[in-house]
């Protein structure tokens, strides 16, 4: 029965593709792409000044502790200037960022988004080196030299924080299947990065050779994914430098990471299609890298409804129907029983991580619709896990 042999067929294409993304694709990196960083050409001098750009809006509750992290991150020798770009806030964040140094220079904007407040401060940008840092970002003090020090290599034209994810109250995240995956990330970066360049970003704190900074090319691009590619598009290596802390204050709760995700896929197509050329054998590693770590992932909820497809393709096969379909609803019984779980606040382990990955493939078929639909991505709003 070539349409039951078909189905099948497309049912474990789609699966090993899912396996492969989210499971195999970490290994091949540390199988194949091996660590092969090598110092070929002298040090370029330190970093003597920087340029630290910070958009804000509605952060009148982190905004102090933020800016006073960055003021004791800055290294003796570095002359910096600090501009805050407040996008229209209606709370006191302005008033409170503007008291807190005298390198601070406060710029107000009426609301336009991030990417336009961003691409407002860098035309103030007079450092060697820009530095990008969230709001919500509390760096640990040695967070910018370490940053800096990576920019000593020639070869590097930006480098990366590690992020850890704080709550409201300061602690890690108890989300703790969010905190398992950014864990996994950040190993998978950090094998990319060793290799040749990492593909992915990182908003809360990263610093770029100024020579590189490029004005983001419309308000549908991830701010902090466009200026890293542009480095990459440039030939030079994006370093995720493991032992530069940046901790970020984000909310625990499903909803919000739901529509985080969902944005950060829409504004992440968005991106990779300003830089298609990228995705082409002639690009290299950094080609592979994009096609698995973002693109595949990216179609992860079309691999899910395809397989849904198949096993309803093959109906008039009981003997390929019936434990395929066992399979899917093994699956959505563990998915319940993980929100069940979320809802009673009891923790379950493995339903928790089914409930996870559902909620997270479901995110990003929700950012690919808004791409298709050609809707523009949300602003986002502190506190909120809606973004307006």
């Amino acid at each position: 029965m070539p349409l039951v042999d078909g189905a099948c067929a497309l049912v474990f294409v789609c699966f090993f593709a899912l396996v492969y993304v989210h499971v195999l694709y970490p290994f091949v990196v540390r199988i194949f792409f091996r660590p092969q960083r090598t110092q070929s050409a002298p040090l370029v001098p330190e970093t003597t000044s920087a340029s630290i750009l910070i958009a804000a809006y509605n952060e009148q509750e982190l905004i102090e502790q933020c800016l006073r992290s960055v003021i004791a991150a800055i290294p003796l020798n570095v002359r910096v200037e600090i501009h805050v770009g407040d996008d229209g806030s209606t709370d006191n964040t302005a008033n409170i960022a503007e008291q807190i140094d005298e390198r601070i220079v406060v710029r107000r904007f009426s609301r336009g988004g991030k990417n336009r407040t961003l691409n407002a401060l860098i035309e103030h940008a007079q450092g060697e080196v820009v530095v990008y840092c969230d709001a919500d970002s509390i760096l640990d003090p040695g967070s910018l030299a370490i940053l800096f020090q990576d920019l000593r290599d020639p070869e590097n034209g930006a480098s990366i924080a590690h992020s850890m994810v704080l709550d409201g109250n300061h602690k890690l995240k108890t989300l703790e299947d969010e905190v398992s995956y950014r864990t996994r990330e950040h190993r998978l970066n950090l094998a990319e990065s060793d290799h040749s360049s990492t593909v992915t970003s990182c908003g809360s704190l990263y610093v770029v050779r100024r020579e590189y900074v490029r004005q983001l090319v419309n308000d549908r691009v991830a701010d902090d994914w466009f200026p890293l590619l542009k480095v990459i598009e440039s030939k030079k290596r994006v370093r995720m430098s493991p032992n530069a802390i940046v901790s970020s204050v984000r909310g625990t709760n499903l909803n919000a990471e739901f529509h985080r995700v969902a944005r950060g896929t829409s504004v992440g197509i968005q991106t990779l299609l300003c830089f298609k050329h990228l995705l082409h054998p002639r690009a290299g590693s950094v080609a592979f890298f994009l096609l698995s770590h973002r693109v595949l992932r990216w179609a992860s909820p079309l691999f899910a409804l395809s397989i849904v497809a198949g096993v309803l393709f093959t109906y008039s096969s009981p003997e390929m129907f019936i434990p395929l379909t066992l399979g899917l609803m093994s699956i959505a019984f563990m998915v319940s029983v993980g929100y069940l779980g979320h809802l009673l606040k009891v923790h379950i382990p493995v339903a928790k991580t089914f409930l996870y990955a559902f909620v997270m493939t479901s995110a990003m078929a929700y950012g690919v619709l808004k791409v298709f639909t050609n809707q523009k991505p949300a602003q986002w709003v502190p506190d909120s896990p809606v973004s307006s």
